[in-house]
């Protein structure tokens, strides 16, 4: 943790750390997490190499963020959304 604390403070982004076991005060990564568990880790179980995952986690956030409609965001995607408020 101090390394990745020191690179943030590096670059100047400012890091706030949240209790741990504290859901309510994280939601959206949460529901995150939630997300990547029951839609992606339950279809992908094994992998052939560390790079084969690697490969289908980015395929999988390109699915979530440019083809999934989600019902908070009116059945919009993330990148749909997105470019509706630029």
């Amino acid at each position: 943790m101090d390394e990745f604390e020191k690179a943030f403070e590096k670059v100047s982004i400012p890091l706030f750390v949240l209790p741990s076991r504290s859901p309510a005060l994280n939601g959206n990564v949460e529901r995150s997490n939630g997300t990547f568990r029951y839609e992606f880790y339950v279809l992908h179980e094994r992998f052939l190499s560390e790079t084969d995952h690697e490969q289908k986690l980015i395929d999988f956030t390109n699915f979530y963020n440019e083809i999934r409609p989600h019902k908070k965001l009116k059945l919009l995607t993330h990148c749909q959304f997105l470019a509706r408020l630029n």
